[in-house]
Protein backbone atom coordinates (compact mmCIF):
# COMPACT_ATOMS: atom_id res chain seq x y z
CA UNK A 1 0.00 0.00 0.00
CA UNK A 2 2.65 2.62 0.57
CA UNK A 3 4.09 2.48 -2.97
CA UNK A 4 -0.14 3.54 -4.15
CA UNK A 5 0.18 5.81 -1.83
CA UNK A 6 3.36 7.14 -2.48
CA UNK A 7 2.21 7.15 -6.03
CA UNK A 8 -1.06 9.12 -5.34
CA UNK A 9 0.34 11.82 -3.25
CA UNK A 10 2.98 12.42 -6.47
CA UNK A 11 -0.13 12.32 -8.77
CA UNK A 12 -1.65 15.29 -6.40
CA UNK A 13 1.38 17.43 -6.12
CA UNK A 14 3.44 17.01 -9.65
CA UNK A 15 6.23 19.97 -8.61
CA UNK A 16 6.96 17.75 -5.74
CA UNK A 17 10.07 14.98 -6.28
CA UNK A 18 8.93 11.77 -7.14
CA UNK A 19 11.43 8.43 -8.22
CA UNK A 20 9.46 8.08 -11.35
CA UNK A 21 9.01 10.09 -14.21
CA UNK A 22 5.86 11.58 -14.77
CA UNK A 23 5.77 11.43 -18.99
CA UNK A 24 8.97 10.20 -21.28
CA UNK A 25 9.49 13.41 -23.05
CA UNK A 26 13.22 14.66 -21.80
CA UNK A 27 16.36 12.34 -21.57
CA UNK A 28 16.06 13.09 -17.62
CA UNK A 29 12.90 10.75 -17.39
CA UNK A 30 14.06 8.35 -19.39
CA UNK A 31 17.38 8.47 -17.20
CA UNK A 32 14.68 8.65 -14.15
CA UNK A 33 12.58 5.27 -15.86
CA UNK A 34 15.83 2.88 -16.01
CA UNK A 35 16.85 4.44 -12.64
CA UNK A 36 13.71 3.52 -11.42
CA UNK A 37 13.63 0.07 -12.43
CA UNK A 38 17.69 -0.88 -11.17
CA UNK A 39 17.23 0.68 -7.96
CA UNK A 40 15.19 -2.41 -7.03
CA UNK A 41 18.47 -4.34 -7.61
CA UNK A 42 21.17 -1.80 -6.22
CA UNK A 43 19.64 -0.56 -3.42
CA UNK A 44 19.19 -3.87 -1.24
CA UNK A 45 23.11 -4.48 -2.04
CA UNK A 46 23.33 -1.09 -0.37
CA UNK A 47 21.64 -1.63 2.23
CA UNK A 48 22.86 -4.50 2.77
CA UNK A 49 26.52 -3.56 2.37
CA UNK A 50 26.32 -1.70 5.55
CA UNK A 51 25.66 -5.21 7.53
CA UNK A 52 28.57 -6.29 9.75
CA UNK A 53 28.33 -9.82 8.94
CA UNK A 54 28.31 -11.23 5.93
CA UNK A 55 25.54 -14.32 6.82
CA UNK A 56 23.31 -11.19 8.00
CA UNK A 57 24.07 -9.50 4.43
CA UNK A 58 22.96 -13.19 2.40
CA UNK A 59 19.99 -13.39 4.83
CA UNK A 60 18.73 -10.00 4.46
CA UNK A 61 19.25 -9.19 0.29
CA UNK A 62 16.05 -11.54 -0.40
CA UNK A 63 14.10 -9.77 1.93
CA UNK A 64 15.16 -5.95 0.80
CA UNK A 65 14.81 -7.29 -2.69
CA UNK A 66 11.08 -8.33 -2.20
CA UNK A 67 10.55 -4.84 -0.34
CA UNK A 68 11.45 -3.26 -2.93
CA UNK A 69 9.62 -5.02 -5.59
CA UNK A 70 6.60 -4.81 -3.07
CA UNK A 71 7.19 -1.07 -2.74
CA UNK A 72 7.65 -0.08 -6.69
CA UNK A 73 4.94 -2.89 -7.65
CA UNK A 74 2.21 -0.90 -5.97
CA UNK A 75 2.96 2.51 -7.81
CA UNK A 76 3.10 0.31 -11.20
CA UNK A 77 -0.21 -1.00 -10.39
CA UNK A 78 -2.22 2.14 -9.30
CA UNK A 79 -0.54 3.86 -12.80
CA UNK A 80 -2.20 0.70 -14.16
CA UNK A 81 -5.44 1.48 -12.64
CA UNK A 82 -5.51 4.91 -12.98
CA UNK A 83 -5.12 4.43 -17.03
CA UNK A 84 -7.93 1.61 -16.83
CA UNK A 85 -10.43 3.98 -15.05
Amino acid sequence: MYGRAYYLVRRKWLDMYCVYPHGLRRPKDFLKAVNFVMAAFYEPLLSAGRLARSSDKLLVCPILFANQLAWRGGMVRQKWLSWWS
